[in-house]
């Protein structure tokens, strides 16, 4: 045999091959085989026997053609006698004919049937007329299943292309051709039962056997002109939910979770918060009011304007009267009613807690904007007698454009009030009055408090830094902060508006005080200017009072300084007194106990004006005191001669 090639090109685009390449024996002339490309990228080889065609295998791809490969094979009349196809998936189909009828189709999931499908094999067979005769399939599980079909009453279509998103449906027909029932299997597993009469749909159920959704079955009623009447869903947690329709358009919905067969609730609690919901629609199907019961009790009660929710109200377990339980419920709160505008955006929301108070929320475009609270007022608003549940009568609370707090303001039980300034949502600035008139005049009485004003101010970070505080009696506190810690406190007593003290001394027997703290925020000095002109400074170490200074300014006093030290368990330990006229007195102490005094008379006389010692010193032992006098300091013992070294001696 001497063979022959030739092939044409499509170089001007006019036919849907780019190819075809010819082989031919050139002893007769007959054409041995063709090999056509396709524009789509599909191949079809085709092998001729005595110039007629035996055989094509057509190589493709899912997306240009379905399939991966087809091989067809052909008898002398050019009827095909076998048709072998490779889907997707590895789905493999091989269709046997007689006559160009098919007489058997074997469907085998995989090369050897262990594809990714719930079943290995499916054998058709086909009457003389190709319809199914009997259809065998092979479970992956062993199970064998066989079903009979008589003359015209059943139809089956399979999906082999993958084109659809369904394997096969099975659909039956009665003597007439009328439909009865039809099953349908999905590519997701899902398989759908649907039951007819006189053609027309009357009940369907689908079940999720792949568990591919979150539900297991839904099951849906339709009346005799086949528009849904009613569907029951079960969820794959247990949960349900029941829908009824008027006329096609859905009027209630049901939503039940893992209640029992009388309607209990589990004792678990279930699958979801809550234990009922009931939504009901308007005759165009827009939701209209909904009903929620959650498991703790609670309930919510949501009513709807054309689908826009414009109200809704919240109880804690209340009883058919509204009464709210004596425990307090499963909330704090007995009722919540919230408003809304055409859009459905909250507008206000009140809320009555258990212990009385109210809460009255006003939003702008959805934004919290205020916020009034009250403690157990009457229909008047006037506080109760005993005071409420709080200590406060009334809060109102001011917000931003963006719901950022701005202010607010706070009254009380006592009359105190509350004035809080924000600076993006960060405190700023308190002023704290005591019971001032509408002129800002403190009460004749004082008030509640010790103090008429407290004005508090803070840094960028809502963090302290200074405080004022003005006392009923005058006198006045400013307190300084570093990063949060008191860092220096000065007191003025009635000081006038150029810092001067009052003639009358005041209320208080200094004019003032300042007193510094250490970075943890602990006392470490201590200033005190009094009103006879003695000044006192008093250090401290640890917070603990470790030495005090006094000085005569003005020369009022018969000494002129005054100093006590103590030991680290805070006992006194020494106190000197230096006199005006240069005499100096020591009293020294054990464990706070008084030892020994030691006078030094800095003139040489003694107290009758006898110089006839320089140092007395009197000690105190379990036998009483003991007098000893010295003309000469020096000859003091070493314990008491330290002291004569002192700076002020």
């Amino acid at each position: 045999m001497s063979l022959q090639q030739s092939t044409i090109f499509d170089t001007n685009n006019e036919f849907p091959w780019v190819s075809i390449q010819t082989t031919i024996d050139t002893n007769t002339g007959l054409v041995v085989s063709t090999r056509t490309l396709f524009d789509i990228g599909n191949e079809v080889i085709a092998t001729f026997e005595n110039g007629i065609l035996v055989r094509d295998i057509n190589l493709g791809t899912i997306e240009t053609v379905g399939f991966t490969s087809r091989v067809t094979e052909y008898d002398v009349n050019g009827q095909p006698t076998s048709i072998g196809t490779v889907y997707a998936d590895d789905l493999r189909v091989t269709e046997s004919f007689e006559n160009g009828i098919r007489t058997q189709t074997l469907l085998r999931d995989g090369f050897f049937g262990d594809g990714a499908k719930a079943w290995a094999e499916i054998t058709l067979t086909h009457d003389a007329e190709g319809n199914i005769a009997t259809r065998m399939t092979k479970l992956d599980n062993g199970l064998i299943s066989l079903d009979i079909f008589l003359p015209g009453v059943s139809e089956t279509r399979y999906d082999y292309s993958q084109t659809r998103n369904w394997e096969f449906i099975d659909t039956k027909f009665d003597g007439n051709g009328t439909r009865l029932s039809e099953n349908v299997i999905f590519d997701n597993g899902v398989v759908q039962m649907t039951d007819f009469e006189d053609g027309v749909r009357i009940s369907s159920e689908r079940s999720d056997i792949a568990d591919v959704f979150n539900w297991e079955t839904i099951t849906t009623s339709f009346d005799f002109d086949g528009v849904i009447t009613e569907r029951e869903t079960t969820f794959d947690n247990g949960t349900q939910r029941f829908e009824l329709f008027d006329n096609g358009t859905r009027s209630e919905t049901v939503q039940l979770d893992n209640v029992d067969l009388f309607g209990n609730p589990p004792l678990d609690g279930g699958a979801k918060p809550w234990e009922e919901i009931i939504t009901r629609y308007d005759f165009d199907g827009v939701i209209s009011e909904r009903e929620t019961t959650f498991d703790d009790g609670t309930q919510r009660f949501e009513l709807f304007d054309n689908g826009t929710r414009s109200e809704t109200v919240q109880l804690d377990n209340v009883d058919l009267f509204g009464n709210p339980p004596l425990d307090g419920g499963a909330k704090p709160w007995e009722e919540i009613i919230t408003r809304y505008d055409f859009d459905g955006v909250i507008t206000e929301r009140e809320t009555t807690f258990d212990n009385g108070t109210q809460r009255f929320e006003l939003f702008d475009n959805g934004t919290r904007s205020e916020t009034v609270q009250l403690d157990n007022v009457d229909l008047f608003g006037n506080p109760p007698l005993d005071g409420g549940a709080k200590p406060w009568e009334e809060i109102i609370t001011r917000y931003d454009f963006d719901g950022v707090i701005s202010e607010r303001e706070t009254t009380f039980d006592d009359g105190t009030q509350r004035f809080e300034l924000f600076d993006n949502g960060t405190r700023s600035e308190t002023v704290q009055l005591d019971n001032v008139d509408l002129f800002g005049n403190p009460p004749l009485d004082g008030g509640a408090k010790p103090w008429e004003e407290i004005i508090t101010r803070y840094d960028f970070d809502g963090v302290i830094s200074e405080r004022e505080t003005t006392f009923d009696d005058g006198t006045q506190r400013f307190e300084l902060f570093d990063n949060g810690t008191r860092s220096e406190t000065v007191q003025l007593d009635n000081v006038d508006l150029f810092g001067n003290p009052p003639l009358d001394g005041g209320a208080k027997p200094w004019e003032e005080i300042i007193t510094r703290y250490d970075f943890d925020g602990v006392i470490s000095e201590r200033e005190t200017t009094f009103d006879d002109g003695v000044e006192k400074v008093e250090q401290f170490e640890a917070g603990l009072l470790i030495a005090t200074t006094e000085e005569d300014v003005f020369d009022f006093k018969v000494w002129d300084t005054k100093s006590t030290t103590f030991d680290e368990d805070g006992n006194v330990s020494v106190k000197a007194v230096v006199f005006d006229d240069d005499d100096v007195t020591y009293e020294v102490f054990e464990t706070g106990v008084l030892s020994a005094f030691l006078e030094i008379d800095a003139d040489g006389l003694d107290d009758q004006g006898n110089p006839s010692w320089g140092v007395r010193l009197t000690e105190y032992g379990s036998d009483g005191p003991m007098t000893t006098t010295y003309v000469n300091p020096l000859d003091l013992t070493a314990e008491y001669l330290d002291f004569l070294s002192m700076d002020f001696v």
